[in-house]
């Protein structure tokens, strides 16, 4: 399970690249270009007025937004996160489209569903209210009463229609973190018939398919599935989803190899080196090339998602190292960090963890807290087929 999938399934609008987008931070100015090693970042924190803002800012690295920010007099706080593709907004949008994408990675579905209903009154507002003066102050109901009826039945259900895109990728992403590869399937189709194709690029349905394909071992069909977009993806775009289908059909290898390749191209993303030092110590015994990763990354270079990632990363290497005690701290400091995402495919990933720190407590002779711990995350680890941390537990109890 990598991180990046889940930031990744986040963004519920066409990610493509803008030509140019200029944004003023007092008297610098960012130009934001394919290729220019500048991303947009969600975050929240306090302004200097003790306003609670949520927005977007065009930075190279989580630090480099910390530090705009603290320029700015900003403080709690938090980036959320980044993407390889940039979401095509206007200028005066941004503020509104970050809270909303910011949203979706922290609120529960049903409130996210609620927040758009809401947030779509103009729809269904004045046919609602026009409905409701004609029932309490008309006695006999004539055909143009009527069709305000119509209209206010008609408006809903375009209101609700425009949620359905956020409702089944909510669902695909559900199916996928439990290993359900019929239901992801068809909640893919279901997402290309209702025409999420407007909001969705097909490049991500696509990917997403990809990986669905090869956790069911059709890697050749994933591979060519995604192959069909390599000339329109930013090469390491590309390069990530490919490590990600190769992740998903168990190839960890191959996987581990496409990560290598991203470092290498991308040195300075702290991003890659998580994911790198996560695969290294989940999937093979190269525990000295994982510390040494993991020692030129420091929590507040990264983005929330990241730093909660980190410390998943620094728990593994304790337990390879036999410091069960410490590897505990680490693995419960991550669960917290994850706790802010309302994602699917994050709580998955606490399924892991948490069967990681299962295995720390019968370690260190805390039966019972481990056993408690392990009926939790169990059922989604054998759904998952993550022998990885399964076999590791099962040895435990030979």
């Amino acid at each position: 399970m990598s991180i990046t999938d889940p930031v990744n399934a986040q963004v519920f609008i066409k990610p493509i690249y803008l030509a140019t987008v200029d944004i003023k931070m007092e008297e610098n100015e960012a130009t934001l270009t394919p290729g220019s090693g500048l991303k947009y970042f969600l975050y929240q924190s306090i302004s200097e007025d003790d306003i609670p803002i949520k927005a977007s800012l065009v930075a190279c690295n989580a630090a480099d937004v910390k530090t705009q920010l603290v320029r700015l007099g900003h403080s709690d706080i938090r980036v959320l996160s980044s993407n390889y593709e940039v979401v095509k907004i206007d200028d005066s949008d941004m503020d509104f489209m970050a809270d909303v994408l910011i949203d979706a990675q922290t609120d529960p579905l049903l409130t996210r569903i609620v927040k758009m209903f809401l947030g779509n009154w103009l729809i269904w507002g004045p046919f609602i209210v026009w409905s409701l003066y004609v029932i309490f102050t008309v006695e006999i109901f004539n055909w143009v009463d009527y069709l305000s009826f119509v209209f206010s039945a008609l408006s809903i259900l375009t209101t609700l229609y425009l949620t359905l895109p956020t409702i089944f990728y909510n669902a695909l992403q559900e199916a996928r973190s439990w290993g359900q590869h019929k239901k992801s399937k068809k909640m893919i189709n279901i997402l290309r018939k209702i025409g999420a194709g407007k909001l969705l690029s097909k490049e991500v349905l696509d990917a997403e398919e990809a990986k669905v394909l090869a956790d069911n071992g059709e890697l050749t069909q994933a591979l060519s599935l995604l192959r069909i977009h390599k000339k329109k993806m930013e090469k390491l775009a590309y390069i990530s989803n490919k490590y990600m289908i190769y992740d998903a059909a168990r190839c960890y290898s191959e996987a581990i190899i496409l990560q290598q390749k991203l470092v290498c191209l991308d040195p300075d993303n702290f991003e890659h080196k998580v994911e790198l030092a996560l695969a290294l110590l989940r999937h093979t015994d190269h525990t000295q090339e994982a510390e040494k990763l993991l020692k030129t990354i420091h929590s507040q270079d990264c983005s929330e998602i990241f730093s909660a990632g980190l410390s998943f990363a620094q728990g593994l290497l304790l337990i390879n190292q036999n410091q069960y005690d410490l590897a505990i701290i680490k693995l419960k400091q991550s669960l917290e960090g994850f706790q802010l995402f309302n994602l699917p495919l994050i709580n998955a990933m606490k399924a892991e963890i948490s069967g990681y720190l299962a295995i720390c407590l019968q370690k260190t002779n805390k039966n019972q807290q481990a056993d408690k711990i392990w009926a939790n995350a169990s059922p989604r680890l054998i759904a998952l087929n993550a022998e990885h941390v399964l076999s590791r537990y099962k040895n435990l109890n030979l």
